[in-house]
């Protein structure tokens, strides 16, 4: 039988699709807007991203991903047919495919994920934990001697795998990631500067501001809301120090449980004596300087991916391109 073979990553801030043969055919906002009432779709992804706090009451945007689980299988249903009939023209009679899921997935979450996939479809589906394909797209060998770390912080989720020579020892999900950072800004902003800012604005001044690393440089960033007393437009110019303050609490929480992990992991593993590192991947990844914070923190080699946000992605397309997904003891059947 002759399938359409597809990795999908299905994240809380985004969605990406590769097709075997065809390298990544699609990256976008898991977004979904539709009609309050008859819940008639009316956008996805980043178009309907972009509608964010912009629509009348009739119109609802929303993800149907929440920290990193699907909470709205209806809409995940909608968000997945859509995004395949706009890849394909029509609905795929034969489908196989490679989803990625949360280390503390249970049973009853994938069941529900693949029923939504397989509304309307016919196939098979594997489920491979997230970071064992940020691993595998990270360029991770098989032969890996060293004890290794793969940190995976995603918008909603932070999902971590200890990884040696013969293969996944232990694999956890905290359900704490990027967008906690993001929502820190947003009520430290009102908090300090009664600022009101989306999670937008947050979100935009986390990538182009935020340093962990040295917060000494004098240049300043403007940033735009609403004065929480007058209601009327206001903007502040902040410090890199400034915005360390913002999101230096929410930074070293995400860090403190990651280490009481590493920590776990590491006085149960018997017989491992090996060298030990981490490794950061997803896009929660890219605030700078959180390589060096985190190395600081936990007193462990800690280095960021060549490509963090696509790590997962890619590594659901080495797993396809090398049929490694027939006998690869990462993968199992959902």
């Amino acid at each position: 039988m002759n399938y359409f073979d597809l990795g999908i990553d299905f994240g809380s801030t985004s969605t990406k699709i590769f097709i075997k043969g065809g390298g990544i055919a699609l990256n976008t906002n898991s977004v979904v807007a539709f009609k309050r009432e008859t819940g008639e779709l009316i956008e996805i992804g980043d178009r309907a991203y972009r509608m964010l706090g912009k629509t009348p009451d009739f119109v609802v945007v929303k993800s149907p991903i929440l920290n990193g689980s699907v909470a709205d299988y209806d809409l995940m249903q909608l968000f997945i047919n859509e995004i395949l009939a706009r890849i394909f023209g029509s609905p795929i009679k034969k489908l196989r495919l490679l989803v990625s899921v949360h280390s503390a997935e249970t049973e009853f979450e994938k069941f529900n994920l693949i029923n939504s996939i397989f509304s309307c479809q016919n196939g098979e589906v594997f489920c491979v934990e997230e970071p064992i394909a940020s691993g595998f797209g990270a360029g991770f060998d098989l032969d890996y001697s060293h004890g290794l770390f793969v940190v995976d912080i995603g918008g909603g989720t932070t999902d971590l795998a200890f990884i040696e020579r013969r293969g996944v020892v232990h694999s956890f999900s905290l359900k704490i990631g990027g967008q906690a950072v993001d929502e820190a800004i947003c009520e430290n902003l009102l908090k300090n500067f009664g600022l009101i800012v989306g999670r937008l604005s947050a979100e935009k001044l986390k990538i182009q501001a935020a340093n962990l690393l040295n917060c000494s440089n004098l240049k300043t960033f403007q940033i735009r809301g609403k004065d929480k007393l007058t209601g009327l437009p206001k903007r502040l110019f902040l410090s890199q120090n400034d915005i360390f303050g913002l999101i230096e609490h929410e930074v070293a929480h995400i860090v403190n449980e990651i280490g009481n992990i590493v920590c776990r992991v590491l006085c149960d593993a018997t017989g491992f004596e090996g060298k030990t590192s981490i490794l950061l991947t997803g896009g929660g990844s890219l605030i700078r300087g959180l390589p060096e914070y985190v190395q600081n923190k936990l007193k462990i080699e800690t280095k960021i991916a060549v490509n963090p946000i696509s790590c997962v992605i890619c590594g659901l397309g080495r797993l396809f391109e090398g049929n490694h997904w027939k006998s690869c003891g990462f993968v199992q059947p959902a």
